[in-house]
């Protein structure tokens, strides 16, 4: 088991997101000392809900090394992008 301090969240790297038995595909939007913002999960034009208050499990992948960890949705926000 590896523990780390601070892993260096980058935007627009690859992040999956993890529901039920499936993985969706995302990309981290914007990154902050307190949180982090992905694109809206999607897998085959299938897109996930990620409700306030939601745990999940997130694979995020840096060079030759892929991370798994546990967030939690703080909350959703529109962007007119």
């Amino acid at each position: 088991v590896v523990i780390m301090e601070k892993l260096q969240l980058s935007i627009n790297k690859k992040i999956e997101v993890l529901w039920g038995q499936e993985v969706f595909k995302s990309n981290i939007q914007d990154v902050t000392e307190e949180y982090m913002c992905i694109s809206i999960p999607s897998k085959n034009g299938e897109f996930i809900p990620l409700n306030k208050g939601l745990e999940i499990e997130l694979f995020y992948y840096d060079k030759d090394v892929v991370y798994k960890f546990t967030s939690r949705v703080i909350g959703r926000k529109v962007d007119g992008v």
